[in-house]
């Protein structure tokens, strides 16, 4: 039962972010900037994952785990054909405001990887914190929505 759960927590799809980092010329930690023959939606489901792991790595106080799942995080690739085929609204304003949300998110992700084994669990919580609210804005500025 403990690792059914284990497994259901780690595959539970959440959002993260990267909107228009390859049009921002953001290179992302670790070459992550590389283009994949992913879509938009598989790379956020990746993303998604790997903030559940994150998330469980912090509750366990995993600090391998949390390591890994950052620097994934901070190394995500760029979606085949990047992501303005993607965006059907608000396109002015996300591309105005989306280097500095992921230069948020990945500068928080790339802190935690480096200091995962060391920096309090709390502080790597924070940080974690910041990457969520990063996401929730811009996928809110996406969809249009409160």
């Amino acid at each position: 039962m403990r690792r059914a759960m284990t497994v259901m927590m780690a595959t539970v799809v959440v959002s993260a972010s990267g909107v228009y980092a390859e049009e921002a010329g953001h290179g992302h930690e670790g070459g992550g900037a590389a283009m994949t023959d992913a879509s938009l939606i598989q790379v956020m489901h990746d993303l998604a994952a790997e903030m559940n792991r994150l998330q469980f790595g912090l509750f366990t106080g995993n600090r391998y785990q949390i390591e890994r799942a950052a620097r994934s995080i901070a190394s995500h690739p760029t979606p085949k054909g990047g992501v303005k085929p993607y965006v059907k609204k608000n396109g002015d304003q996300i591309k105005a405001m989306v280097p500095e949300i992921d230069a948020s998110i990945h500068g928080a992700a790339a802190a935690i990887a480096d200091t995962a084994r060391t920096a309090p669990i709390a502080t790597l919580a924070a940080r974690y914190s910041e990457i969520a609210t990063g996401c929730v804005n811009c996928h809110l500025m996406f969809r249009d929505a409160d």
